[in-house]
């Protein structure tokens, strides 16, 4: 797993093809990478 900041660079890079970027929108980006986490972990920790 890549850092949540370089996977956010990524993500934006292949949605939008463009390579620079806000600190809002890199900041959503993150936030959607964090709960997207949050919400796999849960998961996962249920099954236990």
């Amino acid at each position: 797993m890549h850092y949540p900041l370089d996977e956010a660079y990524k993500r934006l890079k292949l949605q939008t093809k463009r390579t620079e970027f806000s600190p809002k929108e890199i900041g959503n980006e993150v936030a959607k990478i964090r709960s997207e986490i949050n919400a796999n972990t849960t998961k996962d920790s249920d099954l236990i």
